[in-house]
C-alpha cells in the first residue's frame, strides 16, 4: 500500500473546446475533484483555447484514487455548461517524477483537450502537512543553444540541502 501523500497539480490550458455559448466564445473554468475536495480554476472569458497555469494541491489517500476533471462554461445567467469531462487513474504516475498529460474531454458535449502536469509525493511520517516543498518550474526564455547541431535539451536543477532533483 503505497502511503497518502500529496497530487501537486498545474492546469496549463485547454485546446479546441467546444463553444457552448449562443453568442460570442464560452468562458471555460475546471473543477479538479479527489477524494470530495473540488477545486476550481478561475474562468477565461471569451476563449476556446485557455491558458491557466494555476497550481492546486490535493490530498491523496494514495495510488488507487482518481483525479477527476470537469470542463465548464461559466454563463451569467443560469447554470454553467457541461463542456466535457475526463480523468486520471493516480495509479499511472511515479512517486516524484512530474508527468505531462494531454487529456481529451469526453462526454456528450467534449472535445478539444486539457493539459496538465501532475507530481504525486508521499512522506514516510504521519503528518504530511509539515515538511514538504512543492516548486513549479513553468517556463524558462532566453536560453542559448549549447549544441553545435540540433537544439539543446534544458532542465531545471533544484536543490534543498544535500537534495537535489533535476526536472
Amino acid at each position: 500500500q503505497v502511503p497518502m501523500g500529496m497530487l501537486h497539480t498545474l492546469v496549463m490550458s485547454g485546446r479546441d473546446l467546444k463553444n457552448r455559448d449562443l453568442i460570442g466564445k464560452s468562458s471555460p473554468y475546471l473543477e479538479l475533484e479527489l477524494n470530495a475536495t473540488i477545486l476550481k480554476t478561475s474562468r477565461k472569458s471569451g476563449t476556446l483555447d485557455p491558458v491557466w497555469n494555476e497550481s492546486f494541491e490535493l490530498r491523496t489517500q494514495g495510488k488507487d484514487d482518481i483525479l477527476a476533471i470537469r470542463c465548464w462554461d461559466h454563463d451569467i445567467i443560469g447554470s454553467p455548461d457541461d463542456m466535457g469531462s475526463t480523468s486520471v487513474d493516480l495509479k499511472g504516475l511515479r512517486a516524484w517524477q512530474a508527468q505531462d498529460y494531454v487529456l481529451p474531454l469526453k462526454g456528450e458535449h467534449g472535445t478539444g483537450s486539457i493539459q496538465m502536469r501532475l507530481l504525486y509525493t508521499y512522506c514516510d511520517f504521519s503528518d504530511c502537512s509539515k515538511g514538504l516543498l512543492s516548486v513549479d518550474v513553468v517556463r524558462a526564455s532566453g536560453l542559448d543553444n549549447k549544441e553545435w547541431i540540433g537544439k539543446s535539451d534544458p532542465f531545471a536543477v533544484i536543490k534543498l540541502g544535500k537534495q537535489e532533483r533535476q526536472t
